[in-house]
C-alpha cells in the first residue's frame, strides 16, 4: 500500500467566506444552517455551531453533508466532518473526497498528523497552513472496507468521549450528594455488569527491553517505542508522541503492538493509565518494560471501550489501592487480572 498525496484523493476543494454582522439569524428560524468557524471544530463530526445563517444567502459558502472541514488558520490542523449542510468561515477549507475515500477516514488521518501539520505554521505571525503544504502531506489509503472498519472504531471512541463529557457535566450540574444517590441507585439496579479483567483477555504480558543502537551492521530498523509517558489521558497512542529508536527487525516484528491490544502502565507515577494504539497499519509500535500488554478478546469487548472502563474513577481507585501496598508504585499482573471493570 503506497503513500498518496492529499491532493490526489480529493474531488474538490474550496475556502469559506466572511459574512457581515447582520447575516446571523436565530437558529430556530426556518431554513437556517450552522455557520461553522474554527472554534466549532472540536468533535469528529459537526452539526451545530454558535452562529446560524439563512440557508439561501448568496454571499455564504455552503458545504454538503460528508465534507471534511480543515482549519488552515488561526488554529491550523483542526478538522471535523460536516454531519449536515453547513456554511463555513474563510479560515476553513472544504475537502470533498473521491468515492474511494471515506471522509471520516481522511479526517482521522489528518487528526493523527496534527502535530506534523502544525510544524508548517511555526514561526509565522499568524499560524497558518497553506494549500500547497496541505497538498504535500502523504497518507496511506487502504481499501474502502478497511476504512469503514477504522471509521466504526473512531465513531465508538467519539461516543465514549461525549459520554464522559456528559457525565462530567452532570456531576457539576447537581449537588454531589444528589449525584451519589443516583449512582448508588444504578448500582443497586444492576445497571452495570462487572467482569474480571482476565475474562476479557486472551493473554497479558510485559513489554520488552527497547535499546537504541547505532551499529550499521545490526540490521536494525526504525520503530516507535512506547513507554509510560506516551500513554496519556486521551486513551490513544499517537505516533507523534512516541520516541523513534532502532531495534532488531526480528524482535520488532515479534513484539509490535497489535490492533486488538491495550497497553497498561505498570510502574511509576503513571501506573494505572491505559491506552489503545492508533489504528494505523503504517506504524510499528513496540512497548517497553514499563507497560503490560493486554491482548483483548474482541468478541467480548472493544479495546477502546476497555480503556474507557479502566480509566473510570472506580477502577482507578482499586488500582491505587494495589499501588499503595507496594514500596514502589507499580501494578503486578496478578493484581491486574483480579480487577473488575464495568
Amino acid at each position: 500500500m503506497d503513500y498518496t498525496q492529499i491532493s490526489e484523493i480529493l474531488a474538490n476543494s474550496y475556502m469559506g467566506g466572511v459574512l457581515d454582522a447582520d447575516a446571523y439569524v436565530d437558529k430556530n428560524s426556518d431554513g437556517t444552517v450552522p455557520y461553522v468557524r474554527v472554534g466549532d471544530l472540536t468533535e469528529l463530526e459537526v452539526s451545530d455551531a454558535r452562529k446560524w445563517v439563512a440557508g439561501d444567502r448568496r454571499d455564504a459558502t455552503y458545504v454538503r453533508e460528508g465534507t471534511v472541514l480543515f482549519a488552515q488558520q488561526p488554529v491550523p490542523g483542526r478538522v471535523s466532518v460536516a454531519k449536515r449542510r453547513v456554511a463555513i468561515h474563510s479560515d476553513i477549507r472544504a475537502l470533498e473526497c473521491k468515492s474511494q475515500v471515506h471522509p471520516l477516514y481522511l479526517a482521522c488521518s489528518l487528526m493523527a498528523r496534527q502535530s506534523k501539520l502544525q510544524e508548517f505554521a511555526k514561526g509565522r505571525t499568524i499560524p497558518r497552513i497553506s494549500k500547497s503544504e496541505l497538498w504535500s502531506v502523504e497518507l496511506r489509503v487502504p481499501a474502502i472496507e478497511e476504512q469503514n472498519r477504522q471509521v466504526r472504531i473512531a465513531r465508538q471512541y467519539s461516543k465514549l468521549k461525549q459520554s464522559q463529557q456528559r457525565s462530567i457535566s452532570l456531576t457539576k450540574s447537581y449537588p454531589q450528594s444528589c449525584f451519589q444517590k443516583l449512582w448508588e441507585r444504578a448500582q443497586s439496579e444492576d445497571a452495570v455488569h462487572e467482569v474480571q479483567l482476565t475474562d476479557l483477555l486472551h493473554k497479558m504480558k510485559n513489554g520488552s527491553p527497547v535499546k537504541s543502537t547505532d551499529e550499521e551492521s545490526s540490521n536494525a530498523e526504525r520503530v516507535l517505542a512506547v513507554g509510560a509517558e506516551e500513554v496519556t489521558a486521551a486513551g490513544v497512542l499517537f505516533p507523534e508522541k512516541c520516541e523513534t529508536v532502532e531495534v532488531n527487525g526480528k524482535s520488532a516484528g515479534r513484539e509490535s503492538l497489535g490492533e486488538d491490544e491495550v497497553v497498561f502502565v505498570a510502574r511509576g507515577n503513571l501506573a494505572g493509565k491505559a491506552a489503545v494504539p492508533l489504528d494505523d497499519s503504517t506504524q510499528v509500535m513496540v512497548s517497553n518494560t514499563s507497560l503490560i500488554r493486554l491482548e483483548v478478546n474482541t468478541e467480548r469487548v472493544e479495546p477502546t471501550y476497555l480503556v474507557h472502563s479502566i480509566m473510570s474513577d472506580r477502577v482507578q481507585s482499586l488500582i491505587n489501592r494495589h499501588k499503595s501496598q507496594l514500596s514502589t508504585p507499580r501494578i503486578r499482573q496478578r493484581d491486574l487480572k483480579e480487577i473488575k471493570v464495568p
